[in-house]
């Protein structure tokens, strides 16, 4: 064990005997928790960290499996980078409200954990710091927080559902990926994106409602979110990204809110209108087929038709999704001494025709 400067560092085995005999020696003149302090400490099962400690570190308590209970008095300000990561037997823990920042992966893969309420103090919830938690059941965000980070709940398997507060403003990618018992989900008006595969896997979530305040839903936000029947899209949605939907079997209705100079519209009567020319009817239906997803080209959408009336930048705004349109571009191009950007810039291109 050494103490610089006031930052406790390469605790041993042997160290934990003076913490259990003589917890004030050992505490004597320590102000931080140092990175990778007790990480080697596997036999490490409680601790109390004394209110003379202001900052965990990254890593300090990294893989404690044994690890069971521990006390963060409110002089804590901080939690370092996956501070807690593989503490495999918490159960519980409780943040202090004087804590300001969680850092990424603070408690990634606490298996056992299964409640956490985040203070008020907290503005953001981190990439993964919650990552694969399969057991945990609730967590409380509160109103200060303002984003939920990468992978932020990727595989809490047993979370069944999350309030998300009015003062998030963005779900960044894979946020609750793999959240396999999450059944309901609120997204607050406040949020204006969905970030890659937010949701993916999350496959008992059967209803869930999209803000007007949101523009862009991006690239397998939904991905397999087998359970899912029906989702509106508010005209607020400028873009969708490529396989939002892939995989969503049960899905048997999205209803697109159109809107002048959208690129798409589905009414009521489940018809959908294509602002291109020149489309091939069937390469289309192949687009709202998604791929594997059973249930859409059959159920979904049995009359398409093609608007040709558009603005010259909106032509083959879908060709991009269908199968294969990147090889199809870059072929064509070639053997027409052009760019892959010329062609697209060409509505008249016969490329838009092989699509």
């Amino acid at each position: 064990m050494r103490k610089i400067n006031g930052i406790l560092t390469d605790v041993t085995e042997k160290d934990l005997e003076l913490l259990k005999s003589n917890p004030k020696k050992f505490w004597e003149g320590v102000t931080s928790i140092g990175e990778r302090a007790f990480c080697i400490c596997i036999s490490l099962k409680e601790i109390t960290i004394p209110e003379s400690v202001t900052s965990i570190e990254a890593s300090a308590f990294r893989g404690c499996g044994l690890l069971r209970k521990i006390t963060i008095p409110e002089s804590v300000t901080s939690i370092g980078e996956r501070a807690f990561m593989g503490c495999k037997s918490i159960n519980e823990i409780t943040i202090p409200e004087s804590v300001t920042s969680i850092g990424k992966g603070a408690f990634e893969y606490c298996e056992s954990l299964k409640e956490i309420k985040i203070p008020e103090s907290v503005t953001s919830i981190e990439a993964s710091a919650f990552r694969g938690c399969g057991l945990l059941q609730k967590i409380t965000i509160p109103e200060s927080v303002t984003s939920i980070g990468d992978s932020a709940f990727w595989g809490c398997e047993s979370l069944k559902e999350i309030k998300i507060p009015e003062s998030v403003t963005s779900i960044e990618k894979y946020a609750f990926s793999f959240c396999t018992s999450l059944k309901e989900i609120k997204i607050p008006e406040s949020v204006t994106s969905i970030g890659d595969s937010a949701f993916w896997g999350c496959e008992s979530l059967k209803e869930i409602k999209i803000p007007e305040s949101v523009t862009s839903i991006e690239y397998g936000a939904f991905w397999e979110c087998k359970s899912l029947k029906e989702i509106t899209i508010p005209n607020s949605v400028t873009s969708i990204g490529y396989n939002a939907f892939w995989g969503c079997e049960n899905l048997k209705n999205i209803t697109l809110i159109s809107k002048v100079g959208n690129k798409y519209e589905i009414n009521d009567k489940k018809e959908i209108k294509i602002y291109c020319e020149g489309y091939n009817i069937q390469k289309l239906r192949d687009f709202i087929d998604y791929k594997e997803a059973k249930g859409i080209k059959q159920n979904f959408i049995p009359n398409i038709s093609v608007v040709t009336s558009l603005k010259k930048d909106d032509i083959g705004s879908f060709y991009k999704y269908s199968k294969n349109w990147q090889k199809l571009l870059n072929d064509f191009a070639r053997k027409n001494g052009k760019t892959p950007a010329e062609i697209q810039s060409e509505p008249k291109s016969d490329f838009f025709k092989l699509c």
